[in-house]
């Protein structure tokens, strides 16, 4: 009976230890994942009726009203820098200049030649003035001749008249002959010497537009506002610019900005603060469509070589001291963006959808409305103006 007992029990203990076994090294039970905890409580917002004001601290800078670009009229290495950004500088000065060296030498030249020609008809002009006059005083000499032969030969009787006559009519003959040298001294057209002073001239006249086409001159006393010459580049006629400012009048240069560039007007309130306390502030005004570049029609901005837009501009305050406010000076804008006293306000993550259309779902007893949001107006951090469908007190589902 107990070796039955063993015969049996054994397949059963080696089919439960060839189980164990296999569950120790292949089938690892895999745990059953716990359900997420939902949570499902939702944010409502409710619809406020006040007061909103949006304001903007931005950077700004001081800039001459007027601005001009001045390049090179040809191409060539810089051979001379002579200014660097803001430096003042006085009308007719020589801020840069390309290789001029062949050019100065012919210039030299032609100013020595058209010196010695200039003299050579200076001395010209004096002996024609000499030979007219000498030529007038030989027709006056034989009018007088031929009246004083005529009263001899008035005076004159027998074979005496015939000599008188003779004498009158000789001094006649000269008097013609001196009438018709002086037609001649006068009608004297120039000489070659007065075309050779004329030839000198636009010699000189020619040297003189290579050389400033080769150099930049300011037209006016100003400040350089930026330089982007050095010595030994090469310059090409009419690229590269120094920017030249006129600080006579001034304006606050504001960098483009979306935001401000669809905002502010000529009504928008903003001040002008140089102090970190904002205080005092300065009223400022927006100024629409001003660009001050005045020989081309664009706001300038200097990235390297490339000029190209943006700004904004606004006036400077009147009654701050210029000194407080030299051309360059970092300031700060304030600028009001908007100002609503009686609005309806929603948190930003109230407000769904997207740029073209966006709406809000409101809450009334067992259901939800959409209602569309037909225009968003004052915005700040925390409350957006709105302006739908809604009254305050509205409770509205957020996100």
């Amino acid at each position: 009976m107990l070796k039955k007992l063993v015969v049996v029990l054994l397949p059963v203990c080696l089919v439960i230890s060839l189980v164990g076994c296999s569950d120790e090294g292949e089938n690892v039970p895999t745990p059953t994942p716990l359900p997420q905890v939902v949570n499902t409580e939702k944010v409502v917002f409710k619809v406020e009726r006040g007061s909103i004001i949006s304001e903007r601290d931005v950077a700004a800078e001081i800039v001459p009203a007027k601005q001009d670009k001045l390049s090179f009229s040809a191409s060539g290495n810089v051979s001379r820098v002579l200014v660097k950004n803001g430096d003042l500088v006085k009308k007719g000065d020589v801020l840069a200049e390309l290789q001029l060296d062949d050019l100065l030498d012919q210039l030299q030249q032609a100013r020595i030649d058209l010196e010695i020609s200039q003299a050579n008809y200076a001395t010209e002009k004096l002996q024609r003035a000499y030979d007219v006059q000498q030529a007038e005083s030989e027709v006056v000499i034989w009018q007088a001749q031929v009246q004083m032969a005529k009263n001899r030969l008035e005076m004159s009787v027998g074979a005496q008249k015939d000599d008188d006559q003779l004498n009158l009519e000789i001094a006649q003959e000269k008097l013609k002959t001196a009438q018709a040298w002086l037609a001649l001294v006068r009608g004297k057209a120039n000489s070659e010497i007065d075309q050779v002073v004329k030839r000198n001239q636009f010699s000189v006249d020619r040297l003189e537009r290579l050389v400033v086409e080769r150099q930049v001159i300011a037209p006016y006393d100003g400040i350089v506002l930026f330089c982007p010459f050095i010595p030994g580049i090469q310059a090409e006629a009419y690229t590269n610019a120094i920017l030249l400012g006129d600080p006579t009048n001034l304006v606050v240069q504001v960098s483009w900005d979306y935001e401000l560039i669809n905002t502010v007007d000529s009504s928008t309130v903003a001040y002008l603060y140089i102090n970190k306390t904002k205080d005092p502030k300065y009223p400022v005004k927006f100024i629409p469509d001003f660009l001050p570049i005045s020989n081309k029609k664009e706001g300038i901005s200097t990235q390297g070589d490339t000029i190209s837009l943006n700004y904004l501009f606004f006036s400077v305050p009147e009654d701050l001291p210029r000194e407080q406010i030299p051309v360059g000076s970092r300031v700060n804008l304030l600028v009001v963006l908007g100002d609503k006293k009686d609005a309806l306000l929603l948190p930003p993550p109230a407000i769904r959808g997207n740029q073209e259309f966006k709406y809000v779902i409101v809450l009334e007893d067992n259901y939800h409305r959409r209602v569309e949001v037909v225009q968003i107006g004052v915005k700040t951090s925390d409350k957006w103006e709105i302006v739908g469908n809604l009254k305050e007190g509205d409770l509205v589902l957020g996100p």
